[in-house]
């Protein structure tokens, strides 16, 4: 009996040791779970690609900027100027071999030795030009010279030009196909009034022709400027200066400049003795 009962204690003992065992490994395993352990990101393995290129594209322009006209490409040149352009006409100087010539509403005139201004008025055409160490002046169809030198001061169209050239006697004026000179020397050359307003040296002296009034001698003549019908301009006579205005003589001053003029008014700088004054006139 007593043998039973210690084996039934005995037992008792173990399974007690073992539920003690057992509650305490159970403790830990759960205290273990109860532990944050820093969460490792998983890196994701990345494989970059290089897109190919692709083809290049044309520009395509926008509404506003498509063109329904032609381009048209004249060239290439060793020089190129353009002379005037209009939306019916154009023209241009081009050099070519060392030569010059004119495209002008796409004929060529040339070769030159050089071209000079080409002017338009209405559908007549003006062009100045040098061959063979002479000057000439072309207008449409029609050619002046051979002369020294020629310059056109005022083109209208084909029958109303002006121009002024040198040859071997002096320098000559034509307007309206009307000649003027020699002169040994040509100044100012303008309009006025419906006339030649001109300056020029006959020997040492200087004189202005205007209305087909002769004025002067003078020394020298500068500064001729117009405003309506009226005319004013600075002259030297030996050492010292003089303006004239229409009919009127002011001076003498040692020095001039400056005239401007506005109607019957006018201003000019007047210098003496080293001081400069302003002079100003105003018609009553």
């Amino acid at each position: 009996m007593r043998k039973n009962i210690s084996k039934t204690n005995f037992l008792l003992g173990i399974t007690a040791i073992l539920l003690l065992v057992l509650i305490f490994v159970s403790y830990q395993l759960v205290s273990v779970c109860m532990i944050e352990f820093p969460e490792v990101e998983e890196k994701e393995e990345r494989v970059e690609t290089v897109p190919e290129p692709s083809p290049a594209k044309e520009p395509v322009p926008d509404e506003k900027e498509i063109a329904t006209g032609e381009l048209n490409t004249y060239g290439p040149f060793n020089e190129l100027t353009l002379s005037f352009f209009r939306s019916d006409r154009m023209g241009f100087v081009y050099e070519e071999d060392g030569e010059k010539y004119a495209n002008i509403e796409g004929e060529v005139y040339g070769p030159y030795d050089d071209v000079g201004s080409i002017r338009t008025s209405g559908q007549d055409i003006a062009m100045q030009y040098e061959r063979g160490g002479e000057s000439y002046l072309r207008v449409n169809d029609q050619s002046f010279g051979p002369h020294e030198e020629i310059n056109l001061f005022y083109f209208r169209g084909e029958d109303d030009i002006g121009y002024q050239y040198k040859d071997s006697r002096g320098w000559y004026v034509s307007v309206h196909e009307e000649l003027k000179g020699p002169y040994k020397e040509i100044g100012t050359v303008s309009f006025f009034e419906d006339d030649i307003l001109l300056s020029y040296r006959d020997g040492d002296d200087w004189y202005i022709s205007v209305g087909g009034e002769k004025r002067g001698p003078y020394g020298m003549i500068t500064s001729i400027i117009t405003s309506g019908s009226n005319i004013g301009y600075m002259h030297k006579k030996e050492e010292e200066w003089y303006l004239t205005v229409n009919d009127t003589l002011y001076g003498p001053y040692d020095n001039i400049s400056s005239l401007r003029m506005s109607g019957e008014d006018f201003v000019f700088i007047r210098e003496e003795e080293g001081e400069r004054y302003l002079e100003v006139y105003k018609a009553n």
